[in-house]
């Protein structure tokens, strides 16, 4: 937890950005020390499965690039494809299968690049066609699912802002306070919820158009309930100007 917020003013503008966003009060349930666990685990579950046989595939690369040197140096460009360069990422791979971590791409550097189809292709020379191995593209989904596996810091992150918006419900609740980000909150989850066809379709009844001014600077919740109202046989006008964006500070985006 220190590692994502090292000090609590860490803590308390990182909740600031976070409270403005809708985040599933579910994510929020379960204690810190055992998400934290959890988490760890998945990701070293996934790490293992995803490092399964990858010893060999990196020594077949390294064969098939030992071959095409040697048998077929004229098809490749010899300052883009070197043995000591592509020997050594794949040292690096094969390393890193015996202890698998979640920054190989960092520790392969450009072989990260290189050695998948996209690189091996543009290290060819002219146009001699060459049919690439397997590995090259099996390369490229590894380093694709390390990418997207899951995030401590993000489910810690997620997991504060739960917690805080929950509390901060609580509190509004005891002090009897409601104000416009309430309405707008219940709104969205209304329209989300199981009447949120016949609610949708009352409020159509009675706002048939809708104009929308300063569309530049809604949030994520504004955006999902025009989202839910505007649809088939709606009629939306969203007048807008990036170059004007300033609300950003609440979670506006002019994208």
């Amino acid at each position: 937890a220190l590692e994502v917020w090292p000090h609590v003013d860490a803590l308390v503008d990182d909740m600031r950005q976070l409270c403005r966003e809708p985040v599933d009060p579910a994510l929020g349930f379960e204690e810190l020390g055992s998400l934290i666990e959890r988490v760890q685990n998945e990701r070293e579950a996934s790490l293992v499965a995803l490092a399964d046989g990858w010893a060999a595939r990196a020594q077949r690369l390294e064969d098939w690039l030992d071959g095409q040197i040697d048998n077929n140096k004229a098809a490749w460009n010899g300052h883009k494809l070197k043995a000591v360069n592509y020997k050594g990422w794949l040292q690096t791979l094969r390393s890193w299968a015996a202890q698998p971590h979640d920054s190989l791409a960092q520790d392969l550097k450009t072989g990260a690049t290189r050695l998948i189809p996209s690189g091996l292709d543009d290290a060819r020379k002219g146009d001699v066609g060459v049919t690439l191995p397997p590995e090259s593209q099996a390369l490229q989904e590894l380093l694709s699912a390390l990418a997207q596996l899951p995030s401590l810091h993000v489910a810690i992150r997620l997991h504060a802002a739960a917690q805080v918006q929950q509390r901060m419900q609580f509190l509004k609740r005891q002090a009897g306070t409601f104000g416009f980000a309430d309405m707008l909150e219940r709104l969205d989850r209304a329209l989300a919820g199981e009447n949120g066809a016949v609610l949708r379709a009352r409020i159509l009844t009675q706002y048939p158009v809708a104009l929308i001014d300063e569309f530049q600077d809604i949030n994520q919740i504004q955006y999902n309930v025009i989202k839910m109202l505007a649809g088939p046989g709606s009629n939306l006008c969203a007048v807008g100007d990036d170059d004007q964006w300033i609300y950003g500070f609440r979670g506006a985006d002019s994208r």
